[in-house]
């Protein structure tokens, strides 16, 4: 993985140092975060995702939006001993749930299964679509990583090898040394595919 900034291995050894585990979350969360509190009332994390107007930069009321509705993409742990993560054990998919129908009043569990019928799956029907995924990143299971099930040209994916969420999305050289080639490789692709689509 790339170096510059937080790494998989700093976090893995904070969340992994004795002592307790939701001091280890909190230490991981402020090295990531540059030391700025992350806000952990229920009551005012809700009112965060009850407003409804666009800052202009965040997109995490969509997304969240989104997995209610749609995705269903939960990040949840199990308690248990030598698990990292144990710190996250509280945060289970009925308690996402329940934040779904406090600030979007939907009850029911996402119909992934229409999600997935009406949007093709993995066997897209759009057109002139580009799917960056990074190998490091764990939601690229989810992804279209390779052409196998690509039945149109214009479907690119754009897969970088030992990167992580959304490295496709910062800007070059971000880290303040060079961009690995992986990283060079798919702004490249991904900007040549939107100069393709937008000449079209």
């Amino acid at each position: 993985m790339e170096t510059g900034g937080t790494t998989v291995a700093d976090v893995c050894d904070i969340m992994t140092a004795p002592g307790d585990s939701l001091t280890n979350f909190v230490n991981a969360t402020m090295l990531m975060q540059g030391n700025q509190c992350t806000e952990s009332n229920w009551q005012e994390s809700l009112s965060y995702l009850s407003n409804s107007t666009f800052d202009g930069t965040s997109s995490y009321r969509q997304w969240i939006y989104q997995s209610c509705q749609s995705f269903g993409y939960w990040q949840a742990t199990q308690a248990g001993q030598g698990n990292p993560f144990q710190a996250f054990s509280l945060l289970t998919a009925d308690e996402q749930q329940e934040q779904c129908k406090d600030v979007f009043q939907i009850s029911q569990q996402p119909d992934t299964a229409w999600t997935n019928a009406y949007f093709g799956a993995t066997d897209i029907a759009g057109t002139n679509i580009l799917f960056p995924a990074g190998s490091g990143d764990p939601w690229h299971a989810l992804g279209v990583t390779n052409t196998t099930k690509l039945n149109n040209p214009s479907l690119t994916p754009v897969f970088m090898i030992e990167t992580a969420h959304c490295r496709d999305m910062y800007a070059p050289d971000v880290f303040g040394e060079p961009d690995p080639e992986t990283v060079v490789w798919g702004h490249n692709v991904i900007a040549e595919g939107v100069a393709k689509i937008l000449s079209e």
